[in-house]
């Protein structure tokens, strides 16, 4: 219970858990900024925004990617697309997929 509590103040306070964000291939930390300097905040803002475009562009349709963003487990996910957890790890990890294509073909 006191798991389940401490989750919920954290997304209410913009927490993210970057394990969220694990697949097999890369480990969620990675994606840990390093606000080093102005010009790594510039690369960082609009490596961010291609992301961005990209998961639009990938038809995320029950918005997985921005739940995971979030911080949402896929338990939670599960519960908000009424899915299975399973079917939400199976859409993750092809959502992700098809963004890291979409980056490779448009060279980003």
């Amino acid at each position: 219970m006191k798991k389940k509590n401490t989750l919920k103040k954290d997304r209410q306070h913009g927490l993210i858990y970057y394990d969220s964000w694990d697949t097999d291939s890369s480990p969620g930390c990675d994606f840990i900024a390093d606000y080093s300097s102005a010009e790594d905040r510039a690369v960082n803002k609009m490596f961010s925004e291609t992301i961005w475009k990209c998961v639009d562009e990938a038809e995320d349709k029950y918005g997985i990617c921005r739940l995971v963003a979030a911080g949402f487990t896929e338990r939670e996910i599960a519960h908000i697309c009424g899915m299975s957890q399973a079917a939400v790890n199976g859409k993750k990890h092809r959502l992700f997929s098809k963004i890291r294509t979409i980056m490779v073909v448009k060279k980003f």
